[in-house]
């Protein structure tokens, strides 16, 4: 999924909110780069494509009952579906609440819906259960499903392209106050300086294995703020990458550090 666009970007400061210089920007928002063994290619979306699953996302949580007031467990890997769906979710205004360390119902149980790739272990969720399947081409979950959970790769390709509602202001300086981790044992977490490097033309990250939280979105809000593109890499760690992980880091024009 490669997209790039024509539009020019103007000097100076843009005044314009995040999502709108987003969506005009002719660079890329987000590359993942597979695992060896991963069947699936490079994955590239600009930042229009970026903002139109994230404009989708947000029409369907919008259709779940899902608004400004809401609050919304993520529990999903680090990945570039991920950083979409939690985009789309900002937009609608919904607070999240990342699980670092996976599945934690026991620790969420107040929050009004739960974005997942795990449904099965949030069935007893008593809120809207809505479940992410990783792939950028699935036309559905791809197995069985709690029977009130909503099916996202199902639904959200019938959503409109664009949200109507203006976004609240998405920033890194205001985004903490949108995202609260929801669990995790910060001691036996990595730090984020190991698997997440800002660098001048972009962020590298070290996705294998790793869980979307409240570090790796306010890295990819701060990288789209700055029209730069953040870089999934199928590695453990920056401190340990493979030859393969290093190339592709240097195709982007990063490094491991």
């Amino acid at each position: 999924m490669m997209v790039s666009l024509g539009t020019s970007l103007s000097s100076g400061p843009d005044p314009r909110p995040l999502l709108e210089r987003l969506e005009s920007s002719p660079r890329p928002a987000v590359v993942q780069y597979p695992a060896a063994e991963d069947a699936e290619a490079r994955v590239e979306l600009s930042g229009r494509v970026l903002v139109n699953w994230a404009a989708k996302t947000a029409n369907l949580l919008d259709v779940e009952g899902l608004t400004t007031g809401s609050r919304a467990v993520v529990d999903l890997p680090a990945g570039w579906k991920s950083l979409a769906v939690a985009l789309g979710a900002l937009w609608t205004g919904v607070e999240l609440l990342p699980c670092p360390t996976g599945a934690q119902p026991g620790e969420a149980e107040s929050a009004d819906a739960v974005l997942t790739d795990s449904p099965e272990a949030w069935a007893e969720h008593p809120g809207t259960l809505i479940a992410v399947s990783p792939g950028a081409t699935d036309t559905e979950f791809g197995a069985d499903l709690p029977a009130h959970a909503v099916d996202l790769s199902a639904e959200v390709r019938q959503q409109a392209d664009q949200f109507l509602l203006p976004a609240p202001d998405l920033s890194p300086g205001t985004l903490p106050s949108l995202v609260q981790d929801a669990g995790g044992d910060a001691a036996q977490e990595s730090a984020a300086g190991e698997w997440i490097s800002e660098q001048s033309r972009g962020t590298a990250v070290a996705a294998a294995g790793r869980r979307l939280d409240a570090d790796l979105l306010l890295a990819a809000v701060t990288a789209w703020d700055a029209l730069r593109p953040i870089v999934l890499v199928p590695a453990g760690s920056l401190a340990e990458l493979d030859e393969a992980a290093r190339q592709a880091l240097s195709e982007e024009g990063l490094t491991a550090s």
